[in-house]
């Protein structure tokens, strides 16, 4: 059926219990430490058991309502036996949809006028917030009294995120990945970010467009029941960018066993390759 031939077109494997399997319903997290440890996508962790077959196809995240309609599309009878391609072209279909419709007027003139040759000016461009937020490649969170460590494989990147209760004060200048602030909230990890430089978002829907230095974004974060997923929604603003906020969505499950590969910057990076 669709779902188990998105595993096999996407993963190159076969997860029979993922099929039709929702996702563990989150719950409120007790301590800052919960959130600790290496967190995969299915590009470094394919085999787990507890993907759903939207995962294979969302690993750099999608927006909320491509991830939806996507989802919706696989679970509808009448389309088995339509070609998974043809269903995953729907659903990338929506979320470029949701990109265009999110940007300002002028925004929506350059996006329509772009291709992918676009993207080459800025293909040695190191990764910034957005970017380093929905990467594909694995994560490691380090919980300290007053702050917490993001270090992403993906261009051996570090964020330092600094607790609200303990914040110095926000700088002068913007910084490549911003100021971020962090807080437990009815069991959530949030995390607020201002202070961001400008750079490209680096995913399909954008066609190489960057978002300027007045992006903020929020991050929250929730754990599943049995702690083994975290669930992100990062909700993005940009006032010379976007005249709507964008919300991406994106699920990582826990890897603790999975070595982070070291992978410093450079121009030769391919997304996924280890």
């Amino acid at each position: 059926m669709n779902r188990t031939e998105l595993i096999q077109n996407y993963a190159g494997v076969i997860v029979a219990a993922a099929v039709g399997m929702l996702a563990a319903a989150p719950v409120a997290a007790q301590t800052r430490a919960d959130f600790e440890g290496v967190w995969s996508t299915t590009l470094t962790l394919p085999d787990d058991p507890g993907w759903v077959s939207e995962d294979y196809f969302c690993f750099w995240g999608c927006t909320v309502d491509q991830i939806a309609h996507f989802a919706a599309l696989l679970d509808d009878p009448a389309n088995d036996d339509r070609p998974i391609g043809a269903l995953s072209g729907e659903a990338s279909a929506v979320g470029a949809q949701d990109f265009r419709n999110a940007l300002v007027p002028s925004v929506q003139a350059e996006w329509d006028s772009r291709t992918i040759v676009d993207n080459l000016e800025d293909i040695c461009t190191r990764y910034g917030y957005f970017a380093i937020s929905v990467s594909v490649m694995p994560l490691r969170i380090t919980a300290h009294d007053d702050h917490l460590e993001f270090f992403y494989e993906t261009h051996d990147s570090q964020r330092i995120i600094h607790w609200a209760d303990s914040a110095p004060p926000p700088p002068e200048e913007h910084l490549h990945f911003g100021y971020s602030l962090a807080r437990i909230e009815d069991g959530a990890l949030v995390i607020e970010t201002s202070h961001v430089a400008a750079n490209p978002f680096y995913v399909g829907q954008a066609l190489g467009l960057k978002h300027s230095d007045q992006l903020t974004g929020v991050e929250r974060y929730v754990l599943s029941d049995d702690g083994k997923q975290l669930n992100m929604v990062l909700t993005i603003q940009d006032s010379e960018v976007l005249a709507s906020p964008l919300m991406w969505d994106k699920k990582w499950r826990r890897a603790d066993d999975l070595a982070l590969v070291h992978h410093e910057y450079d121009c030769s990076f391919i997304p996924g390759q280890r």
